[in-house]
């Protein structure tokens, strides 16, 4: 086997350049990662290092690698999930280079409708004192126009200081016109397939934007009792609570009541019948009854009794309220009842309520004021805590309601064989999905996939290119503007629908839209090799995207599928803009004085969450600058955790210290060097010494990791591999033994040291540079200033003596690991260690020496935490809003340090004594 592979390659960028650039920063200094990710990432953009090769070869494809960067919202600063996938996907794409392909990595910007919007009617409520109603849809348009302008160059600035080798000379934005031409041409020809059609159905909506919203946009918070919480920024509205309310029987002599149990008794005035299961012993005589309607005796509904009741739920019956609930539509449906929306579209009661009192109330504000009506017509029964999960708006924070609307839809039931070839693509394997246990969820989606809402209420997006045609009884067409719909209608009157698409639409079209397709010839970039992202989006984006790209070109738009878990907070919440949790990876980059709480808020934060980001981040202070390369390196490392990633400043820390260490080591061979006076090394030179034999097995063996890590998609294997080698192998051992073995000057010894020293350096920078490329970029140009290396190839490296001195090593180790805690409660005043079968270390301790300094720092830095944390749990809003396993975390973090400290002082005491 080739030593090195594929990472040392003829075709590597690194290996291909000389020595062009000056180093930013002098070696002979500290390691200082923002002196040195300055400059480096202008450099690679004005030598084009980032751009393919000529593609009009027609057999170019053999030698390209081609992906997308999902487009981040224009909604304002990226976040760490963001981070995580540029991190991700420019390792990729860097080591693709480095095995000698060409490659295309294209950056856009997502126009990101609803989010978008959302963002900017809160920046012009709060600046200008402006509701979008209160200008013209242009207007409003313009405004987020100018927002767009705004915000992209920052972003950008954020995706370069992340380090992405992208292509920017195709960068895209995704209502640019040859984009949007290719998503209007793909409505019109899904509509005239029949595979696109308008209806009436139950939606997800958000009053406060007044537009139908996808799931993905749906936040589901856990309320286990009842608790008072704030909705849309109004007065607190109660939920966890389930409410027992009588309707009084029609006619009835024996029984004179039913009561039935519901946690939303503002939709009381739209019920159109009470159910309860047929099977219900206690409701057998009332199936058939009428009852009257508590807030309106007038309104008489029935009895009914159906499968879909709980008997065990609250009394046993509840009421149907079909205009507002999803299971009470397909009731109504099934018993053909009438359906009555009390709502408008903004969430204000209307006049169909007939309660005048009520009519352009908000529904919420309208609870209490029935409960106290129910109470003083003596019809309230009471209440029962209640565990319930409230959807809320993830861009509002408003309580989403279901509205029977005319939207538009795509029919994937006529599509199941485009399901089924998808299906068999990935059984034959012609679509790889990593990681491999999301292939169930992929299988089941495409197995029980149901029509899509593809309409949004919104100003912005891509207005549906969709015209009614006559007035009243008339009938939709599609075209790409009105000069081709009055064509299409014979003249006939034409009005376009003022509904927009929903973004994943255009999204789905990406590996089309990007090479602005012609809608007849495919792309020969087409498809992509691999297309990266997270896996909270595999339905919404990924699989779209497959279905419809599938369905216009015949194949699938990529060749695999790489997913990574969702990065949460180090409390184990979503990262979200409204949630305040979200961190500009600047601020990890270069550092930030303020704390994590004023980092928090300056984003675009709801008013009810501001007081959960104070509650959890409670003392915690500002961030140290880290560098890219720490971050994506400590990005990069989470992905071990194959189901979300608690973010944690710590971790980021400990990759910088991994950077610090190859730091020092490159130092002390550049000083080492000019000691000796050399300038050149002797790459034909073979050390036989132990030390050296020892360190090239080690780097051998990190190689292999790495580029099986690198092809198995498990980069947190190439991360763990080569924070083990260099802090461990390299400094903590070979490093620790050749400076003992510089000291003796021995220039024969020397020379054989530092060329394998240099071999070391020179292949781990490579090694590296897909996860930190900036720190190896700066080191490889000062190795440069010697001779290329060389293949190490040497059937001696695995011979038993260098076995035997990995053995001793690991026991060396074994002893210099002894810690404190190592004690053995049968042998007073000794500790034990057992190093291996052959060695038991016992150790005096009687005339110990402590560093009393550093236990001193060990303690107050101990009791700081032990305060910090202790304030956190005493919360209430910590206590009712935490996630339970982390809450158990937490109490767990607080008893290790308590019993840390009580351990430091009965040592301390023992000393005294």
């Amino acid at each position: 086997m080739t030593f090195l592979r594929l990472l040392i390659c003829q075709r590597n960028y690194l290996n291909t350049r000389s020595y062009l650039y000056t180093p930013s920063y002098f070696l002979n200094g500290s390691y200082d990662p923002v002196m040195i990710e300055k400059n480096w990432y202008k450099w690679w953009q004005e030598n084009h290092l980032f751009l393919p090769k000529n593609t009009k070869d027609k057999f170019f494809r053999d030698n390209y690698v081609i992906s997308i960067l999902p487009p981040p919202n224009i909604t304002g600063t990226l976040h760490l999930g963001h981070a995580l996938t540029i991190s991700i996907q420019d390792a990729l794409i860097r080591w693709e280079r480095m095995r000698g392909k060409d490659v295309m990595w294209i950056p856009g910007m997502d126009h990101a409708g609803i989010a978008t919007q959302s963002v900017v009617e809160r920046f012009l409520l709060k600046t200008q004192n402006l509701r979008r109603k209160d200008i013209t849809r242009d207007a409003f348009i313009n405004e987020i126009w100018k927002w767009k302008c705004l915000h992209t160059n920052h972003i950008f600035h954020q995706i370069a200081s992340m380090g992405a080798s992208l292509d920017w000379s195709k960068e895209f934005f995704t209502l640019d016109a040859p984009l949007s031409k290719v998503v209007m041409d793909c409505f019109i020809q899904l509509f005239n397939e029949g595979l696109i059609y308008r209806d009436i159905k139950m939606v997800n909506w958000s009053c406060t934007l007044e537009t139908a919203i996808s799931d993905i946009e749906i936040e589901h918070k856990v309320v286990p009792k009842p608790t008072e919480i704030i909705i849309r920024e109004e007065p607190s509205v109660e939920f966890g609570v389930l409410h027992q309310v009588a309707y009084r029987l029609v006619n009835s002599f024996d029984i004179d009541e039913i009561v039935i149990s519901t946690s939303r008794v503002e939709t009381i005035p739209g019920d159109k019948a009470i159910s309860v299961n047929p099977n219900d012993m206690r409701f057998l005589g009332l199936h058939g009854k009428y009852c009257h309607n508590p807030l309106n005796p007038d309104i008489i509904i029935p009895i009914i009794p159906d499968e879909m009741v709980d008997p065990n739920f609250g009394t046993g019956a509840i009421k149907i309220a079909p205009a507002h609930d999803p299971n009470d539509y397909k009731f109504s449906i099934r018993h053909k009842i009438p359906i009555l929306s009390i709502f408008d579209t903004d969430g204000r009661m209307n006049a169909l309520c007939q309660l005048p009192e009520l009519q352009h109330l908000d529904r919420l504000k309208c609870r209490k004021y029935i409960l106290s009506k129910l109470k003083d017509k003596g019809l309230y029964r009471g209440f029962q805590s209640y565990k319930t999960s409230i959807p809320l708006c993830s861009r509002s924070g408003d309580l989403i309601e279901y509205f029977l609307k005319p939207q538009w839809f795509v029919l994937y039931l006529k599509t199941k064989p485009l399901a089924l070839n998808v299906y068999n693509n990935y059984k034959v394997g012609k679509l790889k999905i990593n990681p491999s246990h999301y292939s169930s969820q992929w299988i089941k989606w495409l197995e029980n996939i149901e029509d899509w809402c593809i309409s949004r209420q919104l100003s912005w997006g891509h207005q549906i290119p969709a015209w009614y045609v006559g007035s009243n009884n008339g009938y939709w067409i599609a075209a790409t503007s009105e000069e081709n719909a009055l064509k299409i209608s014979g003249g006939k009157e034409v009005k376009q629908d003022l509904d927009v698409l929903d973004t994943w639409f255009s999204s789905a079209l990406l590996p089309l839209s990007v090479f602005h397709w012609d809608g007849k010839n495919i792309p020969v970039e087409y498809p992509l090799n691999f297309i990266e992202t997270g896996s909270d989006i595999l339905f919404f984006w990924i699989l779209r995207m497959a279905l419809l790209c599938t369905h216009f070109t015949g194949k699938l738009p990529f060749n695999e599928i790489i997913l990574h878990p969702l990065i949460r907070d180090s409390q184990g919440r979503k990262m979200s803009k409204s949630l305040g949790n979200v961190i500009d990876p600047l601020c990890i980059i270069k550092g930030d004085s303020k704390t994590l709480n004023d980092i928090a808020i300056d984003g675009n934060v709801l008013e009810q969450n501001k007081h959960d980001i104070k509650t959890i981040n409670s003392g915690l202070s500002g961030i140290k600058a880290m560098g890219a390369d720490s971050l994506r390196f400590a990005l990069i490392d989470y992905t071990k955790h194959t189901r979300q990633i608690n973010m944690d400043i710590a971790n980021v820390s400990s990759a910088k210290h991994t950077c610090l260490k190859l730091w020092n080591a490159t130092r002390f061979f550049l000083y080492q060097t000019k000691y000796y006076g050399l300038k050149t090394i002797d790459m034909n030179l073979r050390s036989t010494h132990i030390f050296d034999k020892y360190i090239v097995s080690r780097l051998k063996k990190a190689i292999d990791v790495c580029n099986m890590g690198f092809e198995l998609r498990k980069l947190f294997e190439v991360t763990e591999c080569l924070r083990k080698f260099i802090v461990y192998d390299l400094c903590g051992i070979y490093l620790e033994f050749i400076k003992q073995e510089l000291k003796k000057n021995d220039n024969e010894r020397a020379i054989y040291a530092l060329s394998t020293l240099y071999s070391v350096l020179y292949i781990v920078v490579k090694l590296l540079h897909p996860i930190s490329p900036f720190i190896t970029e700066e080191l490889y140009q000062y190795l440069l200033k010697f001779v290329p290396c060389s293949e190490i190839n040497d059937d001696s490296l695995e011979r038993e003596d260098v076995k035997n001195f990995r053995n001793i090593i690991r026991d060396m180790i074994g002893i210099s690991d002894l810690r404190l805690n190592d004690i053995n409660n049968d042998l007073t005043d000794m500790y034990s260690r057992v190093v291996n079968s052959e060695l038991v270390l016992y150790l005096h301790t009687k005339d110990l020496f402590l560093d009393n300094s550093k236990q001193i720092s060990r303690v107050k830095w101990l009791q700081k935490q032990e305060e910090a944390i202790s304030n956190i749990l005493k919360s209430e809003k910590y206590i009712q809003n935490a996630p339970i396993y982390i809450q158990e975390k937490n109490i767990k973090k607080l008893e290790d340090i308590q019993n840390e400290l009580r351990l430091i002082c009965n040592r301390q005491k023992g000393d005294k004594n």
